[in-house]
């Protein structure tokens, strides 16, 4: 039964197990393409039950189940809402419901030793909580009900805000979040690397269309959008538009299903997949992320934070002593002068709603 290859990962003692051996790493929808983890969803259905299983390959290790839709003619559901990956950790979090009613939790899986290496329930179901998760396994979550807590593997976890923390971002060992509407930071002991991340909107969409076809090498991807390498260049599509070339001297990130953050030499450019036109650019830029409505924030070189979204001009947050800028859903953060701060586009002000 369907149900309890599902379990699999609802269960925390269970989370790593191997894939069903007829499941390769090229089977399926793709989900996401982020570095060396590709995940998938195999969809399934009968008259009872429908939805699909998510796997995930990283590196030519795989598949292992990951993560569900699933739902049947009952009152039964699974459903994985976010992921978040760093190096050979995966992050999930999943909502399922049932005879008992509502319950979701948060779990790790190291897709190395193919295992769960942290669980924790959570509250649920207002909104979808927002994750970060660091290169040594460390996650940060920003739940309903539960606030701001940070879990590494094997310990227990530790609180950092309560219920009206929001706006969750992670760069290398520090997490931000905005309280009492201002900014807060916490230094997370031993962990390290870039800016932290979540793979999300976590929709299973067919690949049809001139997108899919194209031949190359997938180097990113999200539910909607695909950049891929040939020997002619790099480019990028939209599932049921055309391939436009897009230029980078490394991979793209995908930003809200739908913005392209591509890298030069010492510049960075956000381009619009539904259109293939770069909306902002920038140039001197050491480091820079993106935000869901498009806006670019970067740290120049000579020290300065800056953002500017798409249409508007660019605005100065900083003039030195500032660290490189880390992105949430809706605001920008960076540490200045020892201080955290943060930032909101006018655009994501206004439709700050939520806590994630």
């Amino acid at each position: 039964m369907r149900r309890l290859a599902l379990l699999a990962v609802l269960l925390p003692l269970l989370a790593g197990a191997p894939a069903e051996a007829k499941v390769s790493c090229g089977d399926g929808v793709p989900m996401f393409a982020d570095g060396k983890l590709r995940l998938f969803g195999v969809p399934f259905r009968s008259r009872d039950e429908w939805g699909a299983n998510h796997y995930a390959c990283l590196g030519g290790r795989g598949p292992q189940l990951v993560g569900s839709d699933y739902d049947n003619a009952g009152t039964g559901s699974a459903h994985t809402r976010v992921y978040a990956h760093a190096g050979r950790f995966l992050a999930t979090y999943d909502h399922e419901d049932g005879e008992g009613g509502p319950s979701a939790h948060v779990s790790v899986v190291d897709l190395v030793r193919r295992r769960s290496v942290s669980f924790a329930n959570v509250a649920c179901c207002e909104w979808t909580p927002a994750l970060r998760l660091a290169t040594d396994g460390t996650v940060a979550v920003l739940a309903p009900g539960e606030g701001l807590f940070v879990k590494p593997p094997g310990r227990r976890a530790r609180t950092l805000a309560g219920e009206g923390a929001r706006d969750l971002a992670m760069h290398g060992g520090t997490v931000y979040w905005t309280g009492g509407g201002e900014a807060h930071s916490a230094a997370l002991p031993g962990a390290s690397g870039g800016e932290a991340r979540m793979l999300e909107p976590v929709r299973l969409r067919p690949r049809g269309g001139a997108c899919a076809a194209a031949r190359g090498r997938t180097i990113a991807a999200s539910g909607s959008v695909r950049v891929y390498e040939t020997g002619d260049g790099r480019f990028a599509c939209r599932a049921g538009g055309r391939s436009f070339e897009l230029a980078g001297s490394t991979p793209p990130r995908i930003v809200g299903d739908r913005w392209l953050l591509a890298f030069g030499e010492g510049s960075a450019r956000v381009v619009d997949s539904r259109t293939g036109r770069t909306v902002t650019r920038a140039g001197a830029v050491s480091q820079a992320t993106a935000l869901r409505d498009g806006t670019l924030a970067w740290i120049d070189i000579d020290g300065r934070v800056l953002a500017r979204s798409p249409g508007a001009e660019p605005v100065i947050l900083a003039t030195s002593g500032a660290s490189a800028p880390a992105g949430a859903r809706r605001a920008v953060y960076w540490t200045e002068n020892g201080a955290p701060r943060v930032y909101r586009p006018p655009s994501e002000a206004r439709s700050a709603s939520k806590p994630g």
